[in-house]
This record gives structure tokens, C-alpha cells and sequence, in this order.
């Protein structure tokens, strides 16, 4: 009798173990995917923040008025 309880135990802990991995793992891959895609969300904002920059910095040297 009592090995049946320590068995059913055994097998209890391993399912429930093997669930809640499951569902980290999830977590832990969407989590880091999600994490790539705001590095390079980041990565191109600066990229075109910069190109808008120097782009509005030389539109503004070169203004010519006229006489």
C-alpha cells in the first residue's frame, strides 16, 4: 500500500514538474523574442533619429534669402 501512495507521489511531482517547465520555457522564449524585437525597434528609431538630424541640420545651413 505504501509504495502504491509513493509511486502515485513520485509520478504526481514529475507531471507537475514537467507542466510548470513547460510553461517557463514558454515564458522564457516569448520573453526573449519579445526582447529582440525591441533592441531592434531601438537600434532603428536612433538609426533614423540620426538621419533625420543631419538631414534637418544641413536643410538649415543652407537657406539662402533673396534680395
Amino acid at each position: 500500500m505504501m509504495i502504491y501512495f509513493i509511486s502515485g507521489v513520485i509520478a504526481g511531482v514529475s507531471a507537475s514538474s514537467y507542466l510548470i517547465g513547460k510553461e517557463l520555457f514558454a515564458y522564457y522564449k516569448k520573453n526573449t523574442l519579445q526582447e529582440k524585437q525591441l533592441m531592434r525597434l531601438r537600434k532603428l528609431n536612433h538609426q533614423l533619429s540620426t538621419k533625420n538630424a543631419l538631414s534637418n541640420n544641413t536643410a538649415n545651413t543652407y537657406v539662402f534669402e533673396s534680395n
